[in-house]
């Protein structure tokens, strides 16, 4: 594992596989860092041993020695499976007293690892730590979580269109409806159903049809998931017929969605998921043109706020039922009827492609991070209401920041 190029950093990666396997977390991940690794000298290290229990899967005794003798300056760990492993532990001993500086990509499952985190707490203690979040409202919960708000910033996934694949064709109309998209997991903590019942009242307002694809899979049981239609082949009947037409396309690799965006007219998700650090799917779709209806929570925050001309923003409560929904449906309704055009989509394009990203990246690691002084009484506590199943003070002021306002990326 002998550089010839000493290098200036190390990042260590879950195996590529599985970062090319898991959308959010692999996407854009590999050019950022290929990307960086040229101008910061930076080397990419795989670690796989990802339980604190299994021994190391590959001998790291020459990397380990080198770190000890050569220093990186900079360690960004891009996975939170990391933090599990023999490997990581070993590192931060070796590198205790080098002055070295920690960067942490952290993603939606930040707070249901927090075991994982108050255990690093004494070994962190000290050290140059920076957590890097995917949105603003993520930030604002992680800065919650800590003794040093300034310890976090925000920097977006990086998302590139051709991975899509090509347009090629639209899908078909049938009879010519109002045609809304929803893609990702069909699940209730994304809240679909919910949205099948706002279009079923936007529908009743406008006097036109409306149909609603689904492109996903479907993970956990839905209030209609046994009776949605997949492209023209009918399930058993639903609970509660649907007065919109539901077409369920099943779960579709990334490169075939191209198509899909193209044929319709607006982008869909009310989710209220608490893991939503970033909303690649929305992402995807202004990238493609639609205009996006979005719940103001989580990562949809900064998009609504900062491509307003483009999308239009559904408050809801924690159970994912819209607040204020008869002025939610008339503004909805305006929205609808007086679309923005599909747009030309290179700006926003550029916003989120792989070498802007990489550039914020540069500009966060070229900084050295602040000295990390602990975690807040806040997250002990919500260790502890975890623990015990409950919803008490300190997830209410957890989750709040998914539902407040943020002032966008930079």
């Amino acid at each position: 594992m002998t550089s010839k190029r000493r290098p200036e950093g190390i990042v260590l990666v879950s195996d590529w596989k599985d970062l090319d396997s898991v959308t959010v977390i692999g996407q854009g991940l590999r050019e950022r860092y290929t990307a960086l690794g040229d101008s910061l000298a930076l080397r990419l290290v795989e670690v796989r041993d990802h339980s604190r229990r299994a021994p190391l899967c590959h001998d790291y005794a020459e990397f380990f020695e080198e770190s000890y003798l050569f220093p990186p300056k900079t360690v960004v760990v891009t996975n939170g499976a990391i933090l599990r492993s023999y490997f990581f532990r070993l590192l931060l001993m070796v590198l205790r007293t080098k002055g070295c500086s920690y960067y942490f990509h952290i993603y939606g499952d930040y707070l249901r690892q927090v075991d994982l985190w108050l255990s690093l707490e004494s070994i962190l203690q000290g050290q140059r730590v920076r957590f890097i979040a995917p949105s603003s409202a993520y930030q604002s919960v992680i800065r919650k979580t800590l003794q040093d708000p300034d310890l976090v910033a925000a920097v977006p996934f990086s998302h590139s269109p051709e991975a899509l694949g090509r347009s090629g064709e639209e899908f078909p109309h049938s009879g010519r409806p109002l045609r809304f998209l929803y893609s990702g997991r069909i699940s209730t903590q994304k809240n679909v159903a919910s949205a099948v019942r706002l279009l079923e009242g936007l529908q009743h307002k406008l006097g036109r049809p409306i149909e609603l694809l689904l492109a996903g899979g479907l993970d956990d049981f839905e209030p209609f998931s046994s009776g949605v239609q997949t492209l023209g082949t009918q399930f058993t009947k639903l609970a509660r017929p649907a007065s919109i037409r539901v077409v369920r396309l099943g779960h579709l690799p990334r490169g075939r969605l191209a198509p899909i965006y193209a044929g319709a007219d607006f982008f869909v998700s009310l989710s209220t998921f608490h893991d939503d650090d970033f909303c690649l799917a929305a992402v995807e779709a202004l990238s493609a043109g639609l205009p996006a209806i979005l719940s103001r929570w989580g990562g949809h925050l900064d998009l609504l706020d900062r491509f307003s001309d483009r999308t239009f923003g559904i408050p809801l409560s924690d159970s994912g039922a819209v607040l204020g929904e008869s002025a939610a449906l008339e503004g909805l309704r305006a929205f609808v009827t007086s679309p923005p055009k599909k747009h030309e989509a290179q700006a926003f394009q550029e916003y989120f492609s792989p070498v802007r990203i990489a550039r914020l990246l540069e500009a966060q690691l070229d900084v050295p991070p602040p000295l990390f002084s602990g975690f807040s009484p806040i997250f002990g506590a919500w260790a502890r209401e975890l623990s015990a199943g409950v919803r008490g003070p300190a997830s209410a002021e957890l989750y709040e920041s998914f539902q407040g306002r943020t002032d966008g990326l930079d």
